[in-house]
């Protein structure tokens, strides 16, 4: 089925929600069957494609203008076309539709596109892919294409590429047609001695006027139809009822003949994809041959036209899929690659599932949203977040200024008719927790979610202006759009926009909004409240983690309520000393803050900076924040020009700072006092690497908040750290005593994965069992990336590294420089703290202790939490069960 592109009478904009305007339209069976039949698939395909958009963009609304002004939707409905149109996308278009009319126009509330139900993960009007079913070339059905790949991994993986696959039925008619091709001899009238089958289609095309046309529209089906199957023969000129041969192309040049169907070969080739992960990546060929017709009694020449197809590993398309999204506010088409890769979208293997909560799988989802998993249930977390207490309306108040409801006691008067049962939950801004920027001249915003209710979202502000109505239209925008395609909800779902005055507590009308208002299916009841609260959780809990590409899925980036409360309860102390220990997720936090910083004071890249002591630390942290990146010394001895525009500082791994170049702590405190900056420093004393001077302020002189979740470590490795850090409490400054005890008492962990720690000692040979070590690992499926192996000293590294490198000259090495490349990563203990890899192998790290002093056997400790214990792995490898963590060779 061709369809049109969109015209101009169907304009895409924005608001709070999404929107199609089509300039006009007619509706109704019989105004519909009066109208052009052109002009009538026209629109047909408009409303298509612009619903199908809809779909797979997190769902909106289109308007059409009623061209028949006598329309009245509840006696004449849409047109039989129009629903047989939609019934190509929709099995059940009511199920994500809601048709209302209003006036000269009729609106169409969209809500997203789900895959529950074993539904596909894109909403198409079909895949553009076929394949062969007896001697029928059927579209493959979209929801048919997980199957389809399946089963193409189980028939053709299983033997070697070269090998073609046999099949039970056919194989005497392929080998005949086999010897038909390769003899590439007929005579007119011939009677072939095999007809059709699975793997071999005839077509006569003998009387065709144009040749060229009728080729260009049927071979591409054939092509990929036995592309995707097991292969087969296209004999063109041969009547395929009677199997006589006939010819075509009567009076054409073979060399004209031979260049179409190159042509057409060649852009089949072209839409030949491989499915992701794909072991194979083998050319997919197709060949031909153009040969004359003999005995042909001196008429023009005829033609038989041979084409020879390969089995594909993976996929061939006829024709782009007809399925649209919207990108970048453009309705556009998408193309096979991105359309099969998406479709591929599934959730990671079972044995991750068990050992941690799915918040959100693929099988049940809209689909721009990718799997979640979390280490607590998300209905657990959501109901400790946002929380909803019997029949009533809870206020949530606590993550803003307290002194805002008292200077403005006006501020809920706009609420007080809302009864609940629901909640309210106000924050300094909504925007930052989309990743939008804040406007300043909000004072403060609130989400409402509440039975009988539209989910409403208010800004209080002195007056209003086009700029502050563009700011709430985005935010409510960005909310809708975050709770469908990051939260996963798939009821209809809308987000209206409020201005309110904050002086008055009244609700500023919007006279230029001219957005229709939505139905009563769009208000919440008992059940969507806490569907979608659950939603929202996700939405402010999600936390981007570099990590999480490793496994192709949002793996652990769900904060936990502790770290939620770090940043939104604690946003508005500006000097902070936040202390966790190693695997509670220090680096992340202090990242996520930047972004909130920047969008809380619209800040540049140059008003805040990054602090940390390590170099690899430093380059990794400068590829994940737009800010500036230096390492302690770095700030102390550049020129204070430098740094003349930082308003904020972000200090990382505190604890192992210096004095070594000056006052560090004196320097960055100063920058930040004069511009009324946040200072937050991260620190964690159990992994300082020095007995050295720090430089910053006492214990008891700190404004101090706390992490005592451990998310980052397996069980095992949790419990040798708690072993460690007791050992370290025992060595104790008196002024540390109640700090270090305090830590140790309330550290916990957050999950049950067990994970493995595991210790190889007197070897005679240290760098051959590293070497042995990294390739059973590559053989086990884990990637370079996955691991780091870490020395002592830099004495040690140099000695060593040669000798691995030697030994594995396939490998790709590097340092912390490459923390983020697909590199195995060798380098020094000290170098990689504060850094992490899946996998972690210790080369003799005990080395120094028979030369050091106790207090400096602590601080190896020390180093040795941090890294070893500290960034092992919890993530099991992409091709293999097995999950390991090495430490200290000897």
């Amino acid at each position: 089925m061709a369809l049109s592109k969109p015209d101009s009478s169907a304009r895409y904009w924005r608001s709070s929600d999404q929107y199609f305007n089509i300039n006009k339209c007619t509706f109704g069976e019989q105004a519909r069957n009066k109208i052009d039949k052109a002009k009538r698939t026209q629109q047909s395909d408009v409303i298509l494609q612009c619903v199908c958009a809809l779909l797979n963009s997190g769902g909106g609304v289109i308007s059409a203008g009623v061209e028949n002004e006598d329309y009245c939707y509840c006696t004449m409905s849409l047109g039989q076309d129009l629903e047989e149109h939609l019934l190509k996308l929709l099995d059940v278009p009511e199920d994500f539709i809601e048709f209302v009319q209003s006036g000269n126009a009729l609106h169409m509330y969209v809500k997203s596109w789900c895959s529950h139900d074993n539904r596909a993960r894109l909403c198409s009007v079909h895949s553009g892919l076929r394949k062969r079913a007896g001697t029928k070339t059927p579209l493959i059905h979209p929801s048919g294409v997980l199957d389809f790949i399946k089963k193409k991994r189980q028939t053709l993986y299983l033997g070697p590429p070269a090998k073609r696959t046999k099949w039970i039925h056919g194989d005497e008619i392929y080998n005949k047609a086999q010897e038909f091709y390769e003899k590439q001899e007929a005579r007119l009238g011939q009677i072939l001695d095999f007809g059709e089958s699975v793997n071999v289609e005839l077509k006569s095309f003998a009387h065709e006027k144009n040749l060229k046309t009728r080729l260009n529209e049927k071979v591409p089906k054939y092509l990929s139809a036995f592309g995707n199957t097991k292969g087969g023969f296209l004999f063109i000129g041969v009547d395929d009822r009677s199997k006589t041969v006939i010819g075509c192309g009567r009076g054409m040049d073979a060399q004209m003949m031979e260049q179409m169907i190159q042509e057409i070969c060649n852009r089949a080739q072209s839409r030949a994809f491989h499915f992701l992960n794909c072991a194979r990546k083998e050319e997919w060929s197709v060949d031909y041959e153009v040969f004359e017709v003999m005995e042909n009694s001196g008429e023009e020449p005829r033609y038989i036209v041979a084409v020879k197809v390969q089995a594909f590993c993976c996929a061939v398309f006829e024709d782009d899929p007809k399925c649209w999204h919207i990108e970048n506010d453009t309705l556009t088409q998408l193309d096979p690659e991105s359309w099969l890769k998406k479709m591929q979208g599934c959730d990671p293997d079972d044995d991750l599932s068990s050992r941690f909560n799915k918040v959100l799988s693929l099988k049940d989802s809209p689909p721009q949203c990718r799997a979640v998993y979390s280490i607590k249930d998300i209905a657990t977390l959501q109901e400790r977040v946002f929380s909803v207490q019997g029949e009533s309306l809870n206020i949530m108040c606590k993550y803003i200024p307290q002194e805002l409801l008292v200077n403005y006691p006006n501020l809920l008067t706009c609420i007080q008719t809302k009864s609940g049962p629901g909640i309210l939950i106000m924050s300094t801004s909504w925007a930052i927790d989309v990743n939008l920027p804040r406007n300043k001249s909000v004072i403060c915003e609130a989400l409402l979610i509440s039975t009988d209710c539209y989910p409403t979202l208010f800004c209080w502000a002195e007056g209003d202006s086009p700029e502050l109505w563009q700011y709430v239209n985005d935010t409510a925008f960005s909310l809708k759009q975050k709770l469908v395609n990051l939260g996963g909800y798939t009821g209809r779902l809308c987000v209206i926009p409020r201005l309110v005055n904050c002086q008055t507590g009244e609700v500023i009308q919007n006279e230029t909004d001219g957005a229709p208002p939505y139905p009563d299916s769009y208000t919440l009841n008992h059940v969507t409240v806490q569907a979608l609260l659950r939603s929202l959780t996700t939405v402010v809990m999600s936390i981007s983690s570099p990590l999480s590409d490793t496994l192709g899925c949002e793996f652990f980036n769900l904060l936990t309520e502790e770290q939620y409360d770090i940043l939104h309860k604690y946003n508005g102390i500006k000097h902070l000393f936040i202390h966790g220990p190693p695997g509670s997720g220090k680096t992340l936090i202090a990242m996520e803050k930047i972004r909130m910083i920047k969008n809380s004071d619209n800040c540049e890249d140059t008003d805040i900076l990054y602090l940390c002591e390590n170099v690899g630390l430093r380059d990794f942290v400068r590829k994940q924040c737009k800010c500036l990146c230096e390492t302690r010394a770095g700030f102390m001895r550049r020129n204070d020009d430098n740094f003349f525009r930082v308003k904020h500082i972000i200090v990382d791994e505190g604890q192992n700072f210096r004095l070594e170049h000056g006052d560090w702590y004196q320097k960055a405190n100063s920058l930040v006092q004069e511009n009324d900056g946040i200072f937050w420093i991260f620190v964690d004393y159990f992994q300082r690497s020095h007995t050295s001077s720090s430089g910053l302020p006492p214990l008891n002189s700190q404004s101090k908040a706390f992490l005592y979740e451990v998310v980052r470590n397996s069980e095992k490795v949790f419990d040798a750290m708690l072993d460690l850090i007791h050992q370290i409490a025992e060595h104790l400054k008196p002024e540390e005593t109640a700090h270090f005890q305090d830590m140790v008492k309330n550290v916990t962990l957050s999950h049950s994965f067990r994970g493995q720690l595991i210790r190889r000692t007197n070897l005679p040979s240290v760098e051959t069992n590293v070497v042995t070590i990294i390739r059973n690992l590559l053989k086990r499926g884990h990637s370079a990336k996955d691991i780091a192996v870490l020395y002592s000293t830099l004495e040690e590294l140099d000695n060593r590294v040669y000798s691995v490198k030697k030994q594995m000259s396939s490998v790709q090495f590097g340092s912390v420089e490459n923390i983020d490349e697909d590199v195995v990563v060798l380098d020094t203990i000290r170098r990689f703290s504060g850094l992490e890899r899946n996998i972690v192998i210790l080369v003799d790290p005990s080395r120094l202790i028979s030369d050091i002093s106790a207090h400096r056997r602590l601080v190896l400790i020390d180093i040795t939490l941090g890294v070893m214990w500290g960034k092992s792995t919890i993530y099991p490898p992409r091709e293999s069960k097995a999950n390991c963590a090495l430490s200290g060779l000897r």
